[in-house]
């Protein structure tokens, strides 16, 4: 291609003012930094890793939250269950808890007979 046989504008120029052009090329541009830093964040593994310990910290603070929100229902549905209603225990609770006494009660002279 001989000099005189070229276009005078570059490819995809054709027919646009220098404005038109200048706003493509800042496009660009911007286009080119937001992958530039997509990419940036990809390859920062630290920092990534730092985002998934705090992702996962945060989910094990919600998991205790609904833990310790299921026990305190627990223990008032049990509490209701254990008592009547002047709020003293009732026959089954007293035998329960006489029943977990005796176990432990067990265990410990097992544990006493075993060590001497």
């Amino acid at each position: 291609m001989t000099p005189t046989e070229r276009t005078e504008h570059p490819a995809g120029t054709a027919g646009k003012s220098v404005e038109e052009i200048q706003a493509d090329l800042q496009q660009t541009r911007e286009q080119m930094a937001e992958t530039v830093d997509a990419l940036t964040a990809k390859l920062d593994v630290k920092a990534r890793a730092g985002d998934q310990l705090a992702e996962t910290k945060e989910r094990a603070t919600q998991a205790l939250h609904d833990s310790a929100d299921k026990a305190k229902l627990a223990l008032a549905q049990g509490k209701d269950a254990a008592t009547d209603d002047a709020g003293k225990p009732t026959v089954e609770a007293s035998a329960v808890a006489a029943a977990v006494v005796a176990v432990a009660l067990v265990v410990a002279v097992l544990l006493w007979r075993r060590r001497r």
